[in-house]
């Protein structure tokens, strides 16, 4: 007779080494650790609101210089050294009526960024961004900027 192939022979001699009860106790660890927080219903959750997203940071100046083809843009901003929920500023740009788009982002100012020209209208919007998100775009400090 053949052995069947993918199952192990038994060796009737040979013990059964079964875990022990550190390695059990080390295997719920794991399993406990990999499962999700239970969050009891009384505990108190915050919300997320204007209170918790960083301070709108205003423009403070944009200088632009033609290279060719293309813009170069400085965007310098300040923003409250003091303030415990920001994290860094979205740069965002809009052209004519169109949607806003994140072009850039970073901590420090000036943030430096690279258009093509053009005659169309254009702003660019400085968003901070927190822990909790962004603060919403219609709060935010924007600038009209020329692309000719």
């Amino acid at each position: 007779m053949k052995p069947l192939i993918g199952v192990p022979k038994r060796h009737p001699n040979q013990p059964i080494k079964w875990p022990d009860r550190a390695m059990q106790t080390q295997v719920q660890l794991v399993k406990s650790a990999s499962q999700p927080a239970r969050i009891s219903v009384d505990a108190a959750v915050q919300s997320v609101s204007n209170a918790n997203m960083p301070q709108a940071v205003p423009i403070t100046g944009i200088s632009n210089r033609t290279i060719g083809a293309n813009k170069l843009i400085n965007i310098s901003f300040s923003r409250n050294a003091g303030d415990p929920f920001f994290q860094k500023v979205n740069v965002h740009f809009q052209q004519g009526t169109g949607e806003p788009t994140i072009i850039a982002s970073g901590t420090t100012s000036p943030i430096s960024i690279t258009l093509p020209r053009s005659g169309v209208i254009s702003r660019i919007f400085v968003q901070p961004e927190g822990n909790w998100g962004a603060l919403p775009l219609q709060n935010c400090h924007a600038k009209a900027v020329n692309l000719r």
